[in-house]
């Protein structure tokens, strides 16, 4: 998301918490134009929506016309965009490390066994 896309999805969180978790979903877009004036705003606007419904699902869909936050969202209406994504990074690169270690250990593993085979073969041999 770019840095107007973050502040259009703290505003935005920010209306929900203001509405007690649920907003109709043009009141809120009516708004955020009334605060994001510039040409390209209303693309962000929609762009921020989708992006908040489907990826990060901190929004859900109330019935067609509304928007409530999700559990996820209202701890993070309180945090900010930013430090969601932070934390998503955080996450991400967490399991990753957690997989390579894993790989690691089996591939250590492995050879460890294959060492284990060849010392006892020539042993016996």
């Amino acid at each position: 998301m770019t840095e107007k896309q973050i502040k259009i999805a703290d505003r935005l969180l920010r209306i929900l918490v203001e509405h007690d978790g649920r907003v109709n979903k043009d009141s809120a877009r009516s708004l955020l134009l009334k605060e994001f004036t510039e040409r390209m705003d209303r693309i962000d606007i929609n762009f921020v929506f989708d992006t908040l419904i489907n990826d990060y699902k901190l929004v859900a869909l109330l019935g067609e016309g509304w928007l409530r936050l999700t559990p996820e969202g209202e701890k993070m209406a309180r945090r900010g965009m930013k430090n969601y994504q932070q934390k998503l990074s955080i996450k991400e690169w967490w399991k990753e490390s957690k997989t390579a270690a894993i790989l690691i250990s089996l591939v250590s593993t492995l050879i460890g066994s294959v060492i284990t085979v060849l010392i006892t073969a020539l042993l016996e041999g």
